[in-house]
């Protein structure tokens, strides 16, 4: 019975060393993979601010290249208006011809026709 004893202390010693190793293992590998889960959210992170980043720059850029094509179709607007109004202007600084006055007749002489 001793030798029993001693044996199941022995492979009770021995089972124990090993579920602390298993254990040991199996946290190491859950922290190997909370790094690598970290780290590939990190990653992905970036990847994402990158994307976000670029968009955001393209859409500035469409954006200023939109208003400077708006400014730029007001811009010939407002200059195909001052040339009309330059050539309305002239136009109606031009002399204009006026109606020749008609010879007048003394009062006189229209009294002696009328008679």
């Amino acid at each position: 019975e001793e030798e029993w004893r001693v044996r199941m202390a022995t492979e009770c010693g021995n089972t124990k060393k090993q579920a602390d190793l298993t254990a040991q293992q199996l946290k190491a590998q859950h922290q190997d993979h909370i790094k690598q889960l970290t780290t590939e959210h990190k990653e992905l992170l970036q990847q994402i601010e990158a994307e976000f980043e670029q968009q955001l720059i393209n859409t500035k850029q469409e954006t200023k290249t939109e208003w400077e094509n708006k400014f730029l179709h007001f811009k010939q607007e407002m200059k195909a208006q001052v040339l009309l109004l330059k050539e309305q202007a002239e136009q109606q600084q031009q002399p204009q011809p006026q109606p020749q006055p008609q010879p007048q007749q003394p009062q006189h002489a229209q009294a002696q026709a009328q008679a």
